[in-house]
């Protein structure tokens, strides 16, 4: 479609030669717009399966006035350009399908599965079946929700929330777009998604009262967001369930002037209590310990702590494209010094705990590879990072290195990433 719309393919011989002669192409008149969307439906489940936005956007039109279908499509084409400015790497059709999963999720206080969110919109408008003027004026609501929704994942480049106006806090901003590259979003953007709503039903003015209230609950969410990645994945279902019901509380406040920190904590307590409980300090502490990290989760915690670390005195890190986590005690022993150092077993255990891992530029992440500890440490000398330089003045790296080393890390990951 955006080939032929784009005027792309009319010089492409074989696309023209395709249409000439392995397609068919049927006129079907019909005398109203219902059994149009009834022929569609039909016809298309006989071929290839729609992608949802469509079953969406068919059931919504199918189900209003006929005297409303008008408008409802030309808002369905300022929406459609509206994602086309601002969708963030995804597909025009999964921007807006995930607009409507989100708002859903949200209003209803339930975790859907983009599979399942067809089903889902044809139970909520057979629920209001006898309101004719129901499925439109969800249409419409749902539309007015994009400014709220495209802050979630372009909290730069917002469509209609400036936060940095708003709150007049860079780090904020920095904060919820770290969140917002990363795969599992999901799990807390219905709860984002309310609290940017009501901002913005307030028209973006709130009391300096809170702005601090809202501040500290967005802070909050993003460190359980991050607390939960770094002491080992738990299923996006088991939370999202839960934040989906907080999402649907924080709407029924109706006024962002009413939404408190100090409730917002207690929610997140509840589900604390039924999975990892993360939200204490100690607590937390322990859960990492007792984790193992992948490469990229351990680079994330890591450049967490170096900016924690640098916090008052040397700003924070901007660049972290070319940075690495590099196993202090390698991945193979295939030096004869580590080998009299760990046991198979040991090295096993020991060698991804966040107390193995330090901070690299890539270059110095190559040179250090499986060396000695003596010989890594003249590459851990000409870094600047602080969290290398403990590991200079050190005479060996065995398994009580690590165990102390994580311990200390843990520590400050829990100040880092504090909830209160």
């Amino acid at each position: 479609y955006e080939r032929i719309k784009n005027n792309d393919s009319l010089n492409d011989f074989g696309f023209i030669k395709f249409l000439l002669t392995k397609v068919a192409f049927v006129l079907v008149n019909t005398t109203n717009v219902e059994s149009a969307y009834q022929i569609f439906e039909t016809l298309n489940g006989r071929s290839k399966d729609l992608e949802k936005l469509d079953l969406v956007r068919n059931k919504l039109f199918r189900s209003m006035q006929k005297t409303d279908v008008d408008d409802a499509c030309k808002t369905w084409d300022t929406l459609y350009a509206k994602a086309e400015n601002i969708r963030n790497g995804k597909s025009v059709d999964t921007y807006l399908q995930d607009l409507f999963t989100t708002f859903f999720e949200a209003n209803l206080g339930i975790w859907i599965e983009t599979k399942d969110l067809f089903h889902k919109i044809k139970e909520d408008l057979d629920i209001h079946k006898g309101d004719e003027k129901y499925p439109y004026d969800l249409f419409n609501r749902v539309a007015d929700c994009f400014d709220s929704y495209s802050t979630i994942y372009n909290p730069r480049n917002s469509t209609g929330l400036v936060l940095e106006q708003i709150f007049n806090d860079d780090n904020l901003v920095e904060a919820l777009f770290y969140i917002s590259k990363k795969n599992d979003l999901k799990v807390r953007k219905a709860v984002l998604f309310s609290i940017f709503y009501l901002i913005k039903e307030a028209d973006c003015k709130l009391s300096n009262d809170t702005k601090k209230e809202v501040k500290r609950i967005i802070y909050n969410l993003i460190n359980f967001f991050k607390r939960t990645k770094f002491s080992g994945n738990i299923p996006a279902s088991k939370y999202g369930k839960e934040l989906s019901k907080i999402a649907k509380k924080i709407l029924e406040f109706g006024d962002i002037n009413q939404v408190k920190n100090k409730w917002f904590i207690v929610e997140l307590q509840k589900i604390d209590t039924n999975n990892k409980k993360i939200i204490a300090h100690d607590s937390f502490v322990r859960a990492i310990e007792n984790s193992e990290q992948k490469l990229e989760v351990a680079k994330d915690i890591l450049i967490m702590i170096e900016n924690f670390n640098r916090h008052i005195k040397d700003g924070s890190l901007k660049k972290t494209k070319d940075l690495y986590a590099e196993h202090i005690c390698p991945q193979k022993l295939k030096h004869s010094s580590w080998k009299n150092q760990f046991n198979e077993q040991e090295h096993q255990y020991y060698l991804n705990k966040i107390g193995n891992f330090t901070l690299l530029a890539e270059k110095k992440n190559k040179e250090a590879s499986y060396r000695s500890f003596t010989d890594k440490q003249a590459v851990y000398k000409e870094s600047n990072f602080n969290l290398n330089k403990e590991l200079i003045g050190k005479s060996t790296w065995d398994v009580d290195c690590i165990k102390k080393r994580t311990k200390s890390l843990a520590q400050k990951l829990a100040e880092a990433t504090e909830i209160s």
